[in-house]
């Protein structure tokens, strides 16, 4: 096609051909366009044309042959184009229009040249062709920046006295509305909402088993939000299981896994988190496909209503709250006696009796106010038997008030990857060494575990 002529292509549809054919007009000048019919336009009044639909359309109509079907639908698309046009006031006739109608005869001419000069330039690739476009088009930018400011100047000019101010006045309200303001509604105290990270590491890192959204080997994690509530929980699987040919982590990603879908259906008070817990549990003694297994947990609903904590912890998972550099609040560990934790079971039926298997009812809870900028921490034992307290509280502190994912991310990073260097440090006397010489055991050294890291801010 010649850079010279100008075309346009129209599908023409019809139904009753299995072809799609098309028309091709082709001209010497450019092509102007017919604004597209449509049923509105922005001077349409919706909710008059509503009004009118809704007093004229009528309901009962016979519908028993291909007529009555043909002449309801007529109706109805007469009754919608009549309510359209009445509901529309135009300021002026419909026409058509064209963009390149609107400018200057000089500058249509001038792109008409740097076209024609392009096409010359692509089919010659000579260097005088491609000088001689460059200079058009230099030429076109300087003529349509003028041409630009020019019809801005004339807008200025035709405003009257009366649109000025008016203009003055949305602006200055604009401005206003970002400026801050002392008004209760924008003063408003925002609802509290946990903004967290999650890292973690299972014991035994293996190329065979990709990484699983909601778990780290035998722990599982989760994250849920209701309508006024936020809530995080990690569990431990008891790796214990695992000489019986069961999977320990199956009964705590059921646990977690099930806790997070009662928390968004709406199923959990704020102020009852061992219920939620006992809900979960007893959905696992109930399951047609018997989940097999122990697990501690530890669960933290934020009441957004009254900016308030509740917490539930069965076992030896647990967290720890951060406030001014101090720990303001941390779970109690629960254990029968050393190294064997409370903890929710399901064992297999003959052995029953046999193994420990502590109610939801025995959680530890609790409650508390909470701040702007506070940090929670929860966790498994693979963190707190490895890692001491006067570290934690170190990389806590230091991300207290954060609102940065990437901040508070590399904060979780951190905690993780330090426990996962300590439990294998075979010469650190970790807090769970510790523990274990408090209990008549001569040991030093990590214990080596899972890992799970919830880290999260208070943001108000």
């Amino acid at each position: 096609m010649p850079s010279s002529l100008y075309c346009s292509v129209n599908n023409i549809l019809d139904l009753n051909s299995d072809h799609s054919s098309v028309l091709l007009n082709i001209s010497a000048t450019p092509l102007t366009r017919t604004e597209a019919p449509g049923l509105f336009s922005p001077q349409t009044n919706r909710l008059q044309f509503q009004n009118i639909i809704n007093e004229q359309v009528n309901l009962k109509v016979r519908l028993k042959s291909n007529f009555d079907i043909d002449e309801a639908v007529n109706n109805l698309t007469t009754l919608i184009q009549s309510a359209a046009w009445a509901a529309t006031k135009l300021d002026k006739p419909p026409h058509t229009y064209s963009n390149f109608q609107l400018v200057p005869e000089q500058i249509r001419s001038l792109i008409v040249e740097k076209r024609r000069a392009r096409a010359r330039y692509q089919s010659s690739r000579l260097p005088s062709h491609k000088s001689a476009y460059n200079k058009l088009a230099n030429s076109l930018k300087k003529v349509l920046a003028k041409h630009k400011t020019n019809e801005f100047e004339q807008k200025l000019q035709s405003l009257s006295i009366t649109t000025g101010r008016l203009i003055s006045r949305a602006l200055w309200n604009g401005f206003t509305n970002l400026a801050p303001s002392n008004s209760e509604h924008v003063n408003k105290k925002r609802e509290p909402s946990f903004l967290y990270a999650v890292c973690g590491f299972p014991k035994e890192s293996s190329r065979k088993h990709p990484p699983v959204k909601g778990k780290f080997g035998d722990d599982a994690w989760f994250s849920a939000k209701g309508k006024a509530v936020d809530v995080l929980g990690v569990a431990d699987g008891v790796g214990g299981w695992r000489h019986y040919g069961i999977d320990p982590g199956e009964f705590s990603s059921f646990l977690m896994t099930t806790c997070e879908r009662l928390v968004s259906l709406g199923k959990v008070k704020p102020n009852e988190p061992n219920k939620l817990l006992a809900q979960s549990y007893y959905e696992l003694l109930e399951n047609k496909q018997p989940i097999l297994g122990s697990s501690t947990a530890c669960v933290v609903v934020l009441n957004k209503e009254t900016s308030s904590i509740y917490t539930a912890n069965i076992g030896d998972s647990g967290f720890m709250v951060v406030r001014g550099g101090h720990v303001v609040h941390r779970s109690e560990e629960q254990q029968h006696y050393f190294n064997t934790p409370y903890q929710l079971s399901v064992p297999p039926p003959a052995h029953n009796g046999q193994v420990l298997s502590d109610s939801p009812d025995s959680a530890d809870t609790s409650d508390f106010a909470v701040e702007n900028g506070d940090v929670i921490l929860l966790a498994t034992d693979g963190v707190f038997d490895n890692v001491p307290d006067h570290l934690l509280l170190k990389e806590l502190s230091q991300v207290e008030g954060v609102r940065d994912p990437t901040k508070l991310q590399c904060a979780a990073n951190t905690i993780a990857w330090m426990a996962r260097i300590l439990a294998f440090d075979r010469s650190f006397l970790s807090p769970f060494a510790l523990s274990a010489q408090a209990n008549g055991i001569n040991t030093v050294g990590g214990k080596p575990d899972d890992i799970t890291v919830l880290l999260a801010t208070i943001a108000m």
